[in-house]
């Protein structure tokens, strides 16, 4: 009964997702359990490193960040995935190619994990799921075209407030070092400019 439980929690998540959008049958919920594989990630574990081909992550528990790291060693943060936000490479899961990116644990996670194959099985047996889809991708291709247009145009001030904006409720769970690395900064210039940010907004 205690597995039973356990394994019904373990989907619980994805089923309110999904069902924010579609009415589930008893049929859909088990053929989603039948499509994911659980993955439990250790803080720092990595769940995906660079020439894998990503498959797509639905985070029912704990937190991911996506970076690319260049040739010194530098981590480049892409983005930040918590508690029900799907976390992958699009273009390595998309086109079932290598990543050229880590995806690794802020703190110990809980992931469901789903091939492409299986995603459009999924979609086919539940059509109404493809609107969803297609608004995520839409979502994450305009907020990746603005990652890049805020790199080359803002002041490292607003790359700031904008991950205040992205994140504000899971501000406490990423690192400065990491913070410093979405925006663009070493951790040195982030923790100065942070203490004079919070100085000048409470004034």
């Amino acid at each position: 009964m205690d597995k039973q439980r356990e394994h019904n929690d373990l989907y619980q998540s994805l089923f309110e997702y999904y069902g924010k959008s579609v009415k589930l049958t008893r049929d859909d919920t088990a053929f989603i359990v039948s499509l994911f594989k659980p993955i439990h990630l250790k803080r720092r574990a990595f769940l995906v490193v660079p020439g894998d081909v990503c498959q797509n992550h639905f985070i029912v528990k704990g937190g991911l960040k996506l970076y690319l790291e260049d040739e010194n060693a530098r981590q480049h943060c892409q983005h930040f995935g918590f508690e029900q936000w799907w976390m992958g490479d699009m273009n390595s899961f998309l086109n079932q190619e290598p990543s050229r990116l880590h995806i690794q644990a802020l703190e110990p996670t809980t992931v469901l994990q789903i091939t492409l194959e299986d995603q459009h099985r999924l979609l086919e047996a539940i059509p109404a799921l493809n609107t969803l889809y297609r608004q995520l991708v839409e979502k994450a291709l305009s907020r990746a075209n603005q990652r890049i247009l805020d790199t080359i145009s803002s002041c490292a001030e607003d790359r700031y407030e904008d991950f205040l904006a992205t994140y504000p409720s899971y501000v406490e769970r990423i690192t400065n070092q990491d913070i410093a690395s979405y925006i663009g900064v070493t951790p040195e210039f982030f923790s100065k400019m942070k203490r004079d940010y919070w100085k000048k907004a409470s004034q």
